[in-house]
């Protein structure tokens, strides 16, 4: 609801800035459901959260205005905390956190944060509604106000929420406009990828998954690929929805996330000389448990050009134990990004700063 689109600008926010998103409980003017959480799904930092104050409102946020809260009445809000209250369980999260965000990469900042976060939300002050944490204490933050970032920053991790994001593209739906979508993720041992399965568990306002990854090496040339089960479209049991998003949709978007991270000058580099060489082939569908241990990334090379093909394995809802589930062997986005540099000219291969 801004001007330019927040939605729109969120994806270009760097990835090692950290982010922290205010909403409240009563906020039926700009919900969570179609403001503050589609923009943390459209971050690419690892360090983010949204965070809803309790009984506070949207209008509540600024100084007084009939208009606004003529739009909250009719609405439906029904806040029960004053202005001034509210902003003093805001400034109690926003204050730690600013804090930690410009101390550096210091852990102790950080855990000042959690702890104050945590404390507000035993009080019932605050419910904590999206967090990612891979990151927090990993950044050079004495770079942000200047106008370059170190490409250590920006890059490192750069793998570590992909899992989440592709559970949250395949889940992209009217499905979810009214629930609350959490991702956990369990980086699993080969034994326990063979046997361990996606968990959902699904309420009338959320859906809580549990998706399971096992980090894999190559296929050559590229240095490394992730195994990630997740829970497919059907498994939300709207039979009105249809499961459209494939291995090739998540590939796309690891490569786009892995162009995020070059310099100006390397992505146009990479327009020219890497793009089009590289192809993602349609998926090779996999209908038998068999896809865990045999299935593998197919890479061939005809005339100069790589195609890279995903194995999908996909189940339908229906099925007792093993329904509702969607497998997906894929280049992350890092694998993607070093593969991209060895194509350009030596002169341009190092990443040693992004323009912010």
């Amino acid at each position: 609801y801004t001007i330019p689109s927040a939605l729109k600008s969120a994806p270009r926010v760097p990835s090692q800035l950290p982010a922290l998103l205010l909403t409240a409980t009563e906020d039926c003017v700009d919900p969570p459901a179609k403001n503050s959480l589609p923009i943390y799904d459209a971050l690419t930092s690892g360090c983010a959260a949204v965070v809803s104050v309790v009984g506070g409102s949207h209008c509540r946020w600024a100084d007084s205005s009939l208009g606004c809260q003529t739009t909250e009445k009719l609405c439906g809000a029904h806040p029960n905390k004053t202005r001034e209250m509210q902003m003093e369980v805001a400034l109690k999260v926003l204050l730690p956190f600013l804090a930690a965000a410009f101390a550096g990469d210091a852990s102790k900042p950080w855990k000042d944060f959690q702890d104050a976060l945590h404390d507000r939300e035993a009080a019932g002050d605050v419910n904590v509604l999206a967090m990612r944490q891979s990151s927090c204490a990993t950044r050079v933050s004495s770079q942000i106000s200047s106008s370059k970032v170190s490409a250590m920053g920006s890059n490192h991790d750069l793998d570590a929420d992909f899992p989440e994001h592709s559970q949250r593209l395949v889940l992209n739906s009217s499905s979810l406009s009214k629930r609350l979508l959490t991702v956990a993720t369990m980086n699993s041992t080969w034994s326990e990828f063979l046997v361990v399965k996606p968990k959902l568990q699904l309420s009338q306002s959320s859906a809580n998954i549990t998706i399971v990854t096992h980090a894999e090496t190559g296929p050559a040339p590229f240095s490394h690929s992730i195994a990630i089960k997740m829970k497919n479209l059907a498994s939300l049991g709207d039979s009105s929805e249809v499961d459209n998003v494939t291995c090739v949709d998540l590939h796309s978007a690891s490569l786009a996330s892995a162009l995020r991270s070059l310099s100006a000058e390397q992505r146009r580099a990479a327009e020219r000389l890497a793009l089009p060489r590289l192809r993602f082939g349609a998926d090779t569908e996999w209908h038998t448990g068999l896809w865990v241990p045999s299935a593998r990334i197919s890479v061939t090379k005809q005339q100069d050009v790589l195609t890279v093909t995903a194995p999908k394995f996909y189940t339908s809802a229906r099925l007792p134990v093993a329904g509702g589930m969607l497998y997906c062997r894929l280049l992350p986005p890092e694998a993607l990004r070093d593969w991209v540099l060895k194509q350009l000219p030596v002169g341009e291969q190092t990443i040693d700063s992004v323009v912010v």
